[in-house]
């Protein structure tokens, strides 16, 4: 199985705010919330407070009481924003479809959207009554090796990705392939 992430590897920038903006940015209180998430944001880098918790801010800032219907509706047009580079056109296209699998932090409802058809992992929402109330799983770090181990896969042939968070997954591939703008900027094998 070859694994890749998905910010940052497949595209070049981050696509959690981009889906927060998506969906909220008509509410007159984004700005506010806009701040909020980036107070939060800073607590995470310096270690504050760790991915799984910001994330949870951001979805109660930003998802929360939101439709599902709505939420894929929004997805749909998202996704028509979002450039793949080339580790997508020359990398990933190139792995035979049965073999490649796209694991990621962010939301499995727009990267489901994006990726039709392709083997995805992605975060998920807690939906009750038909809108989101929370986080169910957020896909970052050890959690990824956890539900790939879920799934059957134990190795990984070659892995894609940007970030150390994703050491877990590191330490289970024959080869890792470090991603920085579109181009792998080291292969270990």
């Amino acid at each position: 199985m070859v694994v890749f992430d998905f910010d940052k590897t497949l595209t070049n920038e981050d696509t959690l705010w981009g889906f927060y903006k998506e969906v909220d940015s008509s509410n007159l209180f984004f700005s506010f919330k806009r701040g909020i998430i980036l107070f939060f944001a800073i607590l995470h880098k310096v270690k504050i407070i760790n991915n799984t918790v910001l994330k949870k801010i951001g979805v109660r800032l930003f998802l929360k009481g939101k439709s599902r219907d709505y939420l894929l509706k929004k997805a749909i047009t998202y996704t028509q924003k979002i450039p793949l580079n080339n580790i997508y056109s020359i990398h990933f296209l190139s792995v035979p479809k049965e073999k490649r699998l796209i694991i990621s932090a962010s939301f499995d409802v727009y990267l489901s959207i994006l990726f039709l058809g392709e083997r995805v992992i992605g975060s998920s929402l807690y939906f009750e009554k038909g809108k989101v109330l929370g986080l169910e799983k957020n896909m970052y770090g050890e959690q990824k090796k956890l539900v790939l181990k879920e799934n059957g896969i134990e190795t990984i042939e070659a892995l894609y990705t940007d970030s150390y968070s994703d050491k877990p997954l590191m330490e289970i591939a024959n080869c890792i392939n470090i991603v920085k703008n579109g181009t792998i900027v080291t292969r270990t094998k």
